[in-house]
Parts: structure tokens; sequence; C-alpha cells
């Protein structure tokens, strides 16, 4: 490792150490003090706790809030208000509302009598393990949240997982040609169609963001168009850009073996591609070379967001012009992945027409042209924004579905839910074994791969919309319980660090090995497991050690900002 790369990890490590010892043997005293004496409550918030700060505002009639702000109107400005437990895209902020809807389940005093500490003494305490833990821990909500969404979040990350498992195992397969059995296994097409874990995740991001943005502007009627977009750039690119710097410093290093490659694992170790990871362009520019290619998703998520005000200012002005705008952007992403899956004679799925084809209508033994047809479509069809947006842009419209239906629940007869939910389930059922027939090798035609591409992540998405609007409309009984378990929710919140360090983790593990061993079901089963428990043991470190440090200076910044300007 290098002299600068240590030095960097221990200056950070001895920061996190000193804030953690002043929060223990400074603060937590004081606090106690406070609350036991019943003092008056102090000026300081402390760092993470729910606080505020004032934006100037653009207009007089709009707002914004979305991804991790909301407004409240105070003396012309815009104020924005933070939750304790912001979470990224691929976890959308499900509750991030405004401040007057905010209910926590604690002592009142606990949040209201707080010590002067000063802005060093808030700094430290941004980097507190101790109370970073409390907060990830805390299952704290406000009574409009959509608790739901944490058990899915939850459950599509342990999918992903699950799938890429399943995918990296083929390093150290010793016979390749049993895969052709194992894909025709009518129960693995839930593992072979995975894939659709990340359409989960789309939809609730397009759900969320227009759920808020909505909200809080019929709440304060303001928008801060900078805000909108500055918080979502920080909240991906803080945990983003670290993971970055440590997997591609650090991983050559931490493993050996025939398989291992001393240099890592990137193409030229990402030097001339990083920075288009960091301006979430890395799916459309130099993709043959595309660094740290599992981030993909998050490029198409800030893409998405960027453009989501195309939808979401109209939405709030004149509804019936945002809606158009939303259904013409679904149409004409549903006419070019038409147009492309035909164009490029696409199958129906990134493992073709049947593990052994490579296109629709031929097929191959060949591995190598398997390879080059997988990444064909991965490349042209399965990263690009205009042929996967289709499920955000669904949310979008669930969301806007659930701010109109949130005061006054939609009242729905117990056979038409009933029956929803039958198409629902039917719908997510087609998606996942659609392609068993195909996969022992009855190929599609190129029209009907096309309608698969075109038709079958909305479906899911629909699917999945259904799912979280009947939860939250009182519809979703045990299915409701379980995802809103209070236990899912500090899992659900480490899910992007996941997201960032599943596949590193997968890589030391497969490219390590010394020798290659015959497929079986009980051994991936068992490295998942393994995977997972690593996977979020890390994650949770990661989060209360760097991510939340990270996002609580933002905050911190943003406050003293405020106050500034109040002054």
């Amino acid at each position: 490792m290098t002299i600068s790369f240590r030095a960097v990890i221990g200056i950070f490590l001895f920061i996190i150490a000193l804030g953690t010892l002043y929060d223990i043997v400074v603060y937590q005293p004081r606090l106690a003090e406070l609350l036991q004496n019943g003092s008056v409550p102090g000026k300081h918030p402390v760092p993470g706790t729910l606080h505020s700060a004032s934006y100037p505002v653009i207009g007089t009639d709009h707002s914004g809030g979305s991804n991790g702000f909301a407004a409240v109107d105070v003396n012309e400005r815009c104020e924005v208000v933070y939750s304790d437990d912001d979470d990224a895209p691929l976890l959308a902020d499900s509750r991030e509302l405004p401040v007057k809807e905010r209910t926590h389940h604690h002592h009142p005093a606990k949040h209201a009598a707080k010590p002067e500490i000063g802005i060093l003494g808030e700094i430290l305490m941004v980097f507190s393990i101790y109370t970073n833990t409390q907060k990830l821990l805390s299952v704290s909500s406000n009574d409009q949240s959509l608790t739901c969404i944490h058990g899915i979040r939850f459950l599509s990350m342990t999918w992903v997982v699950l799938g890429h498992t399943y995918g990296f195992s083929i390093y150290i397969v010793r016979d390749l040609t049993t895969l052709p059995n194992i894909l025709g296994n009518f129960w693995f097409q839930a593992i072979a169609n995975a894939t659709v874990s990340v359409d989960t995740f789309f939809t609730m991001s397009g759900l969320l963001v227009c759920y808020l943005f909505v909200l809080n502007y019929k709440k304060v009627q303001k928008l801060h168009v900078v805000g909108y977009y500055v918080h979502r750039y920080w909240r991906l690119t803080a945990a983003y850009a670290v993971v970055m710097f440590i997997y591609l410093s650090l991983f050559k290093y931490l493993g050996s073996g025939p398989q291992w490659n001393p240099n890592g694992m990137e193409i030229d170790g990402c030097r001339g591609t990083w920075w288009t990871n960091l301006l979430y362009i890395n799916n459309l520019l130099y993709t043959d070379k595309q660094c740290m290619g599992w981030t993909w998703y998050l490029a198409n998520d800030m893409q998405f967001y960027w453009i989501s005000p195309l939808i979401l200012f109209p939405l709030v002005k004149k509804p019936v012009v945002g809606l158009v705008m939303l259904g013409v952007i679904f149409v004409a992403h549903i006419v070019t992945t038409a147009v492309i899956s035909v164009q490029y004679d696409f199958p129906p799925s990134m493992l073709g027409n049947g593990i052994t084809s490579t296109g629709n209508g031929s097929s191959t033994g060949s591995t190598a042209n398997l390879g080059a047809s997988m990444w064909d479509y991965f490349n042209r069809y399965y990263t690009k924004p205009w042929t996967r947006i289709g499920p955000y842009l669904i949310g979008m419209f669930t969301g806007y579905l659930l701010v109109i239906y949130k005061e006054e629940k939609l009242k729905i007869r117990k056979e038409v839910v009933f029956g929803l939910w039958a198409v629902s389930a039917a719908m997510a059922l087609a998606v996942l074994y659609g392609l068993y027939d195909v996969n022992n090798g009855h190929s599609l035609t190129s029209a009907g791969s096309a309608i698969y591409n075109t038709l079958s992540r909305n479906g899911w998405a629909l699917a999945v919309c259904w799912l979280i609007f009947a939860c939250v409309q009182g519809y979703g009984g045990f299915v409701n319980t379980l995802l809103s378990w209070n236990v899912l929710v500090p899992l659900s919140r480490v899910t992007y660090c996941c997201y960032l360090i599943h596949i590193p983790i997968m890589l030391i593990f497969y490219l390590s090995k010394t020798t290659n061993v015959d497929f079986s079901h009980l051994a991936v089963v068992y490295y998942f497991f393994g995977t997972i428990m690593i996977t979020y043991g890390f994650a949770f470190l990661f989060t209360v050690g760097c991510e939340s440090p990270l996002l609580g200076l933002e905050k911190l910044v943003n406050r003293k900002k405020g106050t500034k300007r109040a002054d």
C-alpha cells in the first residue's frame, strides 16, 4: 500500500476515535446531566439529530423536497429539514417527511435538551461511532412513512447478492457443460431472472422522489432547485468515492492464487475512466473500460433523477401536463426499447435464448460466443437509461397516487382487492418463469424477444407498485406486517453500502480459490450466506464510520449557512 493511502486511512480512523471518545467522555455526561436537571433546551442541536438549514428560495410558489430534504416556510426562506437516517437511492428515502409529521418513539426530553458543545464539538460528534450506531439501529419513524419499503429494500438486496453469488460461481465451476441443465430447472428461474431485483430499486426510487416532492410542494409551495441536485449528488457520491478509493488502492493486495490478477480487476486500474463514475455517465462513455462495472445502476438512477423535474415541476403546477409528460416519456421508452431489441436481434435475457444461444435462432456451444453475446446485451440494452427508465416512471406515477390518497384512503371492495393481488402475482410470476421454455432450448423469435424485453420489467414494476400501494392503503395484510417489521429497518439502511462492497467481497473469495469444484446448489447457498453476513458486517462498519460522518458534515455545513443567513 502507498504511504499516502495509509496516511489518509490513519487520519480518518484517528478522527473517528477522537469523535467517539469525545461523545462518550464529554457529550453523553453533559446530556445526562441536562436530562436529570430538566434544563432548558440548548442552542446547538447535535449533528445527525433533526435540525434545519435555511436556503434561499427560487421563486415564491414552488417547493422542492425529495431524497433527503423537505421544506417548511420560515420568514420567506426555504427551511430544509434533514432526517436522522437519510437513505441512499438504492434505498430511496422513505422516512424523510416534513418535520411536523415526524413522530419519534422516544422520550421528548431526550430530543429537546442538548448541551452547548460549539462548532468543534459538533464536528467531532459527526464522527462518533457511538451516536452513529444509535441512529442506525433506531427504529423511529413518522406517522406517514412508507414502512413496507424497508422490507422490500432488504429482500431485494439479498436477491441481488444471491443472483451474483450464482453468477460469480462460474469462476470456480469445473465443468461448465452442466450450466444448461441448471438453467433449465424450473425452480432456478427465480435466480436466472434475478435481474428484475434492480428494477425494484428503480421503481422505489421513482416512487419516493415523486411522493416526497409533491407532498412537500403541497405544504410549502416553494422550491430549492440547487439543493434538489446538490444533496442527491453528495448523498450518493460521498460513500461511492471512498469505496472507489479503497477498492482501487487496496483490492489487489487482498488475494492470491492462479486466477488472481496482482494489478487488480479493473482495466488499467481505472486510469482515464474513474471520473465517468463520479459524473454518473459510466454507462454511456468508455463502457469497454468501465470502472466498477456493477455501478452502472447508480449512473442510471442519477440520470433518472436529473430529468425528473421535467415531470415533477409541471405535475405540481398543472397535474394534467405533468402526467402527459410522464406518459410521453414512457411511450418513448417503450418504442425505443422495442426498436433496439429488434435492430440488434437481442434475446429475451442476458443469457440469450438459453445458455447455449448467442442470438435469436442461432445456437452454439462456444462459451466465448456466449460471452460476446452477453456483453453486447449488457452494453447496448441492459445498462442504458432509455431502456431501463420504465419502472422508474411507473414508480413516479404510483408515488403521485399515494399523495392523492394520503389523507383519505381509497376504498376498494374486497373482491377487487383480491383480483388486483391475483393479477399482480400473475405478472410477477410470468416475468420470473416466462422464459422457462426458452431456457430449455425453445428460442423466441426476434419479435417475441422484443415484446419480452419491452414489457417484462414494466410488468414487474407494476406488481411492485401494487404491493406498495396495497400496503400503504391498508390492503397488505400479513404481507405489510412482514415487510414493515422493525428488525428490517436497520438492515435496510445499510443496503447502499452493501451494494457498493458486495462484488469486491465476492471477487476476493472466488478469485483466490486455487482449485475448481463441481457445481452444487448447497455450496452456492453456503457461499451466499457467508457473503451476506460478511457484506452486512462491513456495510454496518462503513455506514457508521464513514457514510454517516460524511453526510453529517453536509448537514452541519448547511445548518451553519442557514444560521448565518438568519443572523
